[in-house]
């Protein structure tokens, strides 16, 4: 069945591509490194589009006016285009992308004119993406051009000068043959559309943002597409919340407490509250279609104040006979601000997942059920008689009681590792404490209107707001509780400082660098006073850059992006670079720090995993020192004689015994993989650790990178290591000698351990870390790694096998195939099944150099979208009947197969697994 294209998704995007100097100059580099970091976004920008199924791409990459900018930068801008027209030719014809350049091209040089040609034929026969590169283009010159023509065939009689419509004049135009485009995107900051597309621009939506070129990536085109996707449906009026029943049915709720709330506020007449409430309801779908506003943060932050404001008011409130008029303008504005907010925090908890909301409505009701059982039993104390006479403090501490219990069933039910459980029972029991105040607060407006109940919409019970007040404190308070534990867990750099900080007379931090929280960036560089402070994302340097001057730390240089990583990486000052990047982010910056001789910390995998050979030649070559931070090849490294590399046989190493917990899933059955979440599979029973990562530990794909990362970091073969399941997480790795002896290092589980030991090996450290107790161990477990449970092991060593690109592919489709898994768009076993499909496919095979390192990344990246987007995104899915079953019509990808649902009459071996029907994914 062919998949139709999404109302929502644009068949044709245009983007004007500027800002390439300035984002050079930013960063004090010459600008042609701009345009050259330009060229990497345009070909992310490609790859996006064509894994969203956009029909046409249209690139503004050198106008006519470009002309007149110095000598030497045209001439950079030539010897870019051709040089990517040569690299990408053959991959673009690979990947079903047919290109077009468009514009007067006459000007070009010779070679350029035939590297185009060339381009062109190699890829005429591609029906998938189109791409027009609009080179020495100019709007006005394509009308100008296309009247010409048309004036010719009207002068020799091929076309009739009455027939000439709007139709028959865009065919002429260099265009002509596509659709008009959906959507228009200008980086860089300016309202306009430059000479660009004039004709053809006049009913498309526009997309204009501050974000330089060079720096627009995939988040950003989310943005773009999310905004076009807004208001195509509010165009046609289908489908404008991602979960609509809920949304929409909650949104009519808040609607009547809006009307409840303007009653309560001395809103009268009909119409007036009817305003009122239509305002609120609006403001909804502000904060909702509005998400690169940031709106719904600054909502939920500004609530949880509001709401600490309320509390202090209700400790001194005493009501009087002229207070009813003094306040109810500003309880007016403070709905505008409680209501959406309460409304914003429910829809994006059920968002991120149904069980979320779901608890916070029990905790809603514990509070409530269990304060009326103990005010009832033993209230004696009151606690606000001039608020509600019937509450007491024995009450209050039986509903916190409540929400104490549900609270405790909800952390076994999600598996939660104590170090999140303790803050999560405090939030829980803080949420417990706002639900009071919100009932308070509904009792004060009552009072000062005069009036039991909020409404009569429930007969016997009052309005919706008698049933929500409670839910509308306690919603924002929680998200912002659950966004800030988040914030809090233990990361490489958190625990790297914290290793510092026991040793500040041995070490001084020269840099400190973070993604995109520039919050606890900022914190740490008030205690650090660092040189230099760099952010991963550039959208959120300018406000790091104010807080720092508002805090009076001016001479702390704020650096963004990868630039300003692989800056601070190869300073002359800096001798150790902890490489904690999740990613192939990490990459660039950790190659960047073993060129420049320094000590690499190495608690990034992916680096040796996507340029093992690479990047060991970078660390042999000048004069790097590379230790591992990974708890598993840290031990292996403290277990082995120096120097080991390429010579375990000769110091009588057999094996490698490299040790994984087995994660959270290692005994649940193994056909019930299908259906674990997210929050279940971060929830690792012994590590504290980001999501990406505990999700790779969920798969044991981590224990499959590692794999791959010890066969470089210590010079050996695949068959000389072994991976052991030890799920107490005590013994971090094993070496097998020839003469029988097994030497393992032990310890509790902190990688402040290996992080202390790789700072300052040869010598030792304090690092915090208690000792182990071993009387207090009951007990140490090995186990083989069961396959069918973790068959990301396989493809990893498949991958190391293949050599070549293929390590990189296998990394780079897992990081996509996580990221859909936490995003709900994949289940838990399409993870493997996303990767296997990359391997299967890759078309760059080797991976000789960096370019073709990172051209292998984007090609596995652009496979595994495009899997995802044709396996897990059905036409059309309903669930029904008491068993839930699903029924979806989706389509199948070429090649595709029907799998048959419990086609398992015989068990297969391992071995044959990848061509047997019944095991195929």
């Amino acid at each position: 069945m062919q998949k139709q294209p999404s109302p929502t998704i644009p068949q044709h995007v245009a983007i004007i591509m500027d800002g390439n100097g300035r984002w050079a100059r930013s960063r004090m580099l010459p600008r042609t490194a701009g345009h050259k970091q330009g060229v990497s976004s345009a070909k992310k920008a490609i790859e996006y589009c064509s894994a969203k199924g956009v029909k046409a791409l249209t690139l503004f990459a050198f106008s006519s006016e470009n002309w007149k900018r110095p000598e030497s930068e045209v001439s950079t801008l030539m010897e870019l285009f051709m040089s990517a027209l040569k690299r990408e030719a053959r991959h673009m014809a690979a990947n079903n992308i047919k290109l077009r350049v468009v514009g007067d091209i006459s000007r070009f040089p010779e070679s350029l004119q035939a590297t185009i040609a060339e381009t062109q034929a190699l890829t005429e026969g591609a029906t998938g993406l189109r791409l027009q590169i609009a080179a020495n283009y100019g709007g006005r010159a394509d009308i100008l051009q296309a009247t010409k023509k048309l004036a010719k065939k009207a002068l020799n009689g091929a076309v009739d000068i009455e027939t000439i419509d709007e139709e028959l004049f865009g065919r002429e135009l260099y265009v002509g043959d596509l659709p008009d485009p959906d959507l228009f995107i200008r980086t860089g900051g300016e309202t306009r559309i430059s000479n660009f597309l004039l004709w053809q621009l006049a009913y498309t939506e526009l997309y204009f943002t501050e974000v330089l070129w060079p720096a627009f990536g995939s988040e950003n085109m989310d943005d773009a597409f999310e905004v076009f996707a807004n208001r195509a449906s509010l165009v046609l009026g289908i489908g404008f919340l991602e979960t609509p029943w809920l949304a929409l049915g909650l949104a009519f709720l808040f609607f009547i407490g809006s009307w409840e709330w303007a009653a309560l506020t001395g809103v009268v007449g009909l119409y007036r509250r009817a305003t009122y409430a239509g305002s609120v309801a609006l403001l909804m779908m502000v904060l909702y279609f509005a998400p690169q506003w940031r709106l719904g943060g600054l909502f939920f932050s500004l609530a949880t104040l509001c709401w600490l404001g309320i509390l202090l008011f209700e400790s001194a409130y005493e009501q009087s006979d002229d207070s009813a008029p003094r306040w109810q303008m500003v309880l007016r504005v403070t709905g505008f601000l409680l209501l959406p907010a309460a409304w914003l925090a429910m829809v994006e908890l059920h968002r991120q997942h149904p069980s979320f909301l779901l608890f916070l409505l029990a905790i809603s009701a514990a509070a409530d059920s269990f304060a009326y059982f103990a005010g009832k039993r033993f209230g004696r104390t009151k606690l606000a008689p001039e608020l509600s006479p019937g509450k007491s403090r024995e009450g209050v501490l039986g509903g916190l009681a409540g929400v104490f219990l549900i609270t405790l069933l909800f952390i076994v039910y999600m598996n939660m590792p104590l170090d999140r459980a303790i803050p999560f029972v405090l939030l829980c029991l803080l949420c417990g404490l706002v639900s009071v105040v919100g009932d308070l607060f509904e009792s004060l407006m009552k009072r000062e209107a005069g009036v039991k109940d909020s409404g009569w919409i429930i007969p016997g019970h009052g309005g919706i707001l008698d049933r929500f007040d409670s839910h509308i404190a306690v919603a924002p308070v929680f998200v912002v509780g659950l966004q800030w534990i988040a914030g809090a867990t233990g990361t490489i750099g958190v625990n790297t400082l914290d290793v510092i900080s026991r040793n500040k007379d041995r070490f001084r931090v020269e840099a400190l660098t973070a993604n995109q929280n520039w919050q606890k960036l900022h914190q740490q560089c008030k205690e650090w006073r660092p040189r230099f402070a760099v952010l991963a994302d550039e959208t959120y340097a300018p406000a790091l850059q104010k807080a720092l001057v508002d805090s009076g730390l001016d001479d702390v240089q704020v650096l963004a992006g990868s630039a300003g990583l692989e800056h601070v990486a190869s300073l002359p000052s800096v001798d150790q670079v902890m490489a904690g990047i999740v990613g192939a982010a990490g990459l660039l910056p950790t190659l960047a720090a073993a060129r420049a001789g320094k000590r690499v910390l190495l608690a990034n995998k992916e680096a040796l995993v996507m340029s093992g050979s690479l990047f060991k030649q970078a660390i042999k070559t000048h004069g790097a020192e590379l230790l591992p931070i990974d708890s598993e090849h840290n031990a292996i490294f403290q277990c082995l004689p120096f120097p080991h590399e390429g010579c375990l046989p000769q110091l009588g190493v057999e094996r490698i015994l490299l040790t994984g917990s087995g994660g959270p899933f290692r005994t649940v059955p193994v056909e019930t993989l299908a259906k674990v979440t997210p929050e279940q599979a971060c929830a690792h029973p012994n590590w504290v650790m980001g999501r990406k990562i505990s999700v790779d530990s969920a798969s044991m794909m981590n224990k499959g990178l590692e794999f791959i990362e010890a066969c470089y970091l210590f010079g050996t073969t695949p068959s000389a290591i072994e991976i052991v399941v030890h799920p107490e997480s005590i013994v971090h790795s094993m070496v097998s000698y020839e003469d029988g002896s097994v030497l393992a290092q032990m310890g509790n589980p902190d990688m402040r351990t290996p992080i202390a030991h790789a700072m300052a090996w040869p010598d030792r450290m304090q690092a915090g870390v208690e000792p182990l107790d071993f009387y207090s161990l009951s007990g140490l477990h090995f186990e083989r790694p069961d396959p069918q449970r973790f068959p990301c092991l396989d493809l990893a060593q498949r991958a190391f096998s293949e050599g070549g690109s293929a390590s990189a592919v296998l990394n780079a489709a897992n990081e996509i195939a996580v990221q859909s898994f936490l995003d709900g768009e994949i289940p838990f076993t399409g993870i493997p099944e996303t990767i296997s499909n990359a391997l299967d496919h890759r078309t760059q095979a080797e991976a000789d150099s960096l370019e073709e390192i990172l051209r292998a990344d984007e090609e596995s990246r652009m496979l595994s979208r495009r899997y995802i987007e044709n396996t897990y995104k059905p036409l059309w899915k309903k669930v029904s009947g008491p068993d839930q079953t699903e029924y979806a019509i989706a389509a199948i990808p070429l090649g595709g197969y029907v799998k048959m649902l419990d086609e398992r009459e015989a068990d297969v071996p391992v071995a044959e697994q990848n061509r047997a029907f019944n095991r195929k994914p």
